[in-house]
């Protein structure tokens, strides 16, 4: 008998969200986010060495965790499931997990997923999800995000774009999962930004979204190479070309653009954008900007993930 409630948990390398789901509709019942990311875990000075005394570990912490949620949406006398994706199954988490290798069928059952009977100290079974990778990438979280995107389009074929930290391009054709592609565009930026010679030159506006910036630094980047284009970003300052906040949008649009220039008309007939409402309206912008007449398609990255963590454990119960 499947569960009426499961607790979905996003454990990223940086931050962590817990959330109370209800099961027949995906409704969210209540939420929690931090900052204990699997990274800034691994640098406690109590993380344990052993590999072996790391799940444990990583329980106690959600323990405490979970007692933050709503008492009456979790009922801690039933047995609940709790749905994990992300960096938990990487080396530094709860559980090192051997990735799906590419090409695999997106039907239910073929990702690995890892379960964990429930114990009187921690009443909920769970479930470890774990990765993908071809000869030459990797990803874990957005396997999950993948399973809930392709469902939400109809087991739509085409390219499927993962923007953050670390963007995702995976390729889908005919139901199968075929590649995976990586770029660092976000951490390139936040280094740009931070740790170069034009950080004087750059004035942090996250807040807004200067399309006109941003779609300068898009035609800059589609054409020329980011090594030198970025320099721009230095001499639109020192020729009052743009200010320090401008220039951070186009800075935007200069990085975007090389992540993108690999889309190709004749290969991606669909592109698929499964984002968060931060990076979303930037990539949205970005293809139909760079590429018109394209079909895009977008999916919520929340609902995504919520769906990807139900279709891959509960259709496969």
């Amino acid at each position: 008998m499947q569960a009426e409630k499961f607790i979905s948990c996003d454990w990223g390398t940086s931050h962590l969200r817990l959330r109370v789901v209800e099961t027949k509709n995906l409704e969210v019942i209540d939420e929690l986010k931090s900052d204990l990311g699997i990274g800034p875990i691994s640098r406690l000075p109590d993380f344990p060495t052993k590999t072996e005394d790391r799940y444990p570990y990583y329980i106690s912490l959600l323990k405490k965790l979970l007692a933050k949620l709503k008492y009456d949406a979790i009922q801690p006398d039933s047995t609940l499931p709790l749905v994990i994706s992300g960096m938990a199954s990487s080396a530094l988490g709860m559980k090192e997990l051997p990735y799906q290798s590419c090409p695999y069928s997106l039907t239910p059952g073929k990702l690995l997923v890892n379960k964990t009977e429930s114990s009187k100290d921690f009443p909920y079974n769970v479930y470890i999800i774990s990765g993908a990778r071809t000869e030459r990438d990797v990803m874990r979280g957005e396997e999950t995000l993948l399973a809930g995107a392709v469902a939400s389009a109809g087991e739509g074929n085409g390219l499927y774009i993962f923007p953050g930290t670390h963007s995702k391009h995976v390729l889908v054709n005919n139901g199968m999962a075929e590649s995976i592609i990586t770029y660092m565009t976000g951490e390139f930026f936040d280094l740009l930004c931070s740790k170069t010679v034009l950080s004087n030159s750059i004035e942090k506006d996250e807040e807004n979204f200067d399309e006109q910036s941003f779609e300068k630094g898009l035609k800059q980047g589609i054409r020329g190479n980011l090594l030198n284009t970025a320099f721009s970003v230095r001499t639109n300052t020192l020729f009052d070309k743009m200010s320090p906040k401008q220039n951070f949008h186009y800075l935007s649009g200069l990085v975007i653009a090389a992540e993108l220039k690999d889309i190709s008309p004749k290969n991606h007939s669909t592109v698929h954008l499964v984002a968060g409402k931060n990076l979303l309206s930037r990539y949205q912008t970005a293809i139909t900007f760079l590429y018109p007449g394209m079909s895009l398609n977008v999916c919520d990255a929340d609902k995504a993930l919520l769906r990807g963590q139900y279709r891959i454990v509960f259709e496969n119960l």
